[in-house]
């Protein structure tokens, strides 16, 4: 239901990323149409230990396209991003998956990119991450892309779309 997983009171808001930033990471979801689920990547850092919100989103790129355009979007999030930041990829089963991931590595030649398979359905993945936001240790800085990421989260197992989430998840 509404908000059970992630309520709409539960974020944090900050108007920069904090300067104690230890380790950060942009994760994607692929939707790869233009009539369907958007592409999402997601932008998180960890922020040490002990500081409350330990937890940041400071950028969400969205684009409904087909491939070659989610090609394009991730290429140019990577360069504005730069290459200290790792790039997580969802990886299908099967050939199809591997090359998908070859491509995305010789194409990000010079970035960390990590394939990850999804083992368990979207709400138990949201899991950890929905306990995170429940205990307040989430933030997100201002954007244009915030309210439409808040929407989605406090919808989410139940609305229309999960891309954001599941990018967050993984991320």
């Amino acid at each position: 239901g509404e908000g059970k997983l992630f309520n709409k009171a539960w974020w944090h808001y900050l108007d920069a990323v904090p300067d104690d930033v230890e380790a950060s990471v942009r994760s994607w979801d692929f939707g790869a149409t233009t009539d369907g689920d958007p592409s999402e990547g997601v932008l998180m850092h960890r922020r040490r230990a002990k500081v409350i919100p330990r937890w940041v989103v400071s950028d969400v790129q969205t684009v409904a396209g087909p491939p070659h355009e989610v090609d394009a979007l991730v290429k140019r999030t990577a360069l504005m991003d730069g290459k200290g930041i790792p790039i997580v990829i969802p990886q299908d089963p099967g050939q199809a998956g591997i090359e998908q991931m070859q491509r995305y590595k010789r194409d990000l030649a010079g970035w960390t990119v990590i394939g990850r398979r999804p083992t368990v359905d979207k709400v138990k993945r949201a899991g950890p991450f929905s306990s995170q936001v429940g205990a307040l240790n989430f933030a997100l800085v201002r954007g244009v892309w915030v309210p439409a990421y808040v929407a989605q989260h406090h919808a989410f197992p139940d609305g229309p779309h999960d891309d954001k989430v599941d990018a967050s998840s993984d991320a």
